[in-house]
């Protein structure tokens, strides 16, 4: 579901909000805000790929274990639980396996990604 403010609106009245955080400034703030807010927050993280699986340096990748921590951190910061989801096997054979050979056939990123991740989710 996308979120924008006619549905937060007619959410209103339910505090309970469940907040993906990445461990960025984006999604810190974010959770921070509606805690102030008073909402009732749980945070959550994608646990999706390790850095090293994207071919890139773990420590310095996007989702890497590094990143959960942060946003473990900021969680417990702000006074909310945090979960982190294992979605990591799952996203590689569903997703990654699926992406690579449509994009090499000339799908942008975007095309692949709707048509998969839907899939995924249910």
């Amino acid at each position: 579901m996308i979120w924008n403010r006619d549905s937060v609106r007619s959410h209103q009245g339910n505090n309970n909000v469940l907040v993906a955080i990445s461990g960025g400034v984006d999604s810190s703030v974010a959770a921070w805000l509606l805690k102030e807010r008073g909402y009732d927050c749980l945070g959550a993280t994608m646990h999706l790929f390790h850095g090293e699986c994207a071919g890139a340096d773990a420590e310095s990748a996007c989702c890497s274990l590094p990143d959960i921590e942060d946003a473990r951190s900021v969680a417990n910061k702000i006074g909310i639980t945090h979960y982190v989801f294992n979605f990591k096997d799952t996203f590689e054979k569903q997703v990654l396996y699926r992406f690579v050979p449509a994009y090499e056939q000339g799908a942008t990123p975007s095309e692949i990604f709707c048509l998969i991740w839907p899939e995924v989710i249910s």
